[in-house]
């Protein structure tokens, strides 16, 4: 499993919101699918293990799609326009 993270941030509300806009009918987790369906990435906001009183938007890409980088990185590139923070990668 490969991980990135978007933070921090300071609204859940927009990252909630943001979210299911990029990735619509879900909840924490959201998921985005391979095209036969197959969850790739997992995406969370959860705390910030760094910042105290921020959020961060955590994304664990699955084993079987850990060269999909620039798919989720895509993903974390819109959010970030819209609510913020820093794209990393976790370790």
């Amino acid at each position: 499993m490969k991980s990135y993270v978007l933070g921090p941030i300071t609204s859940r509300d927009s990252a909630v919101s943001m979210l299911g806009t990029i990735l619509p009918g879900q909840t924490n987790p959201w998921l985005l699918k391979d095209t036969a369906g197959d969850p790739m990435a997992y995406f969370q906001v959860v705390p910030s293990e760094h910042t105290p009183d921020a959020l961060t938007v955590a994304v664990d890409i699955s084993g079987r799609h850990y060269n999909c980088d620039p798919d989720v990185i895509a993903i974390l590139e819109k959010l970030q326009r819209e609510i913020g923070g820093e794209i990393t990668h976790a370790p």
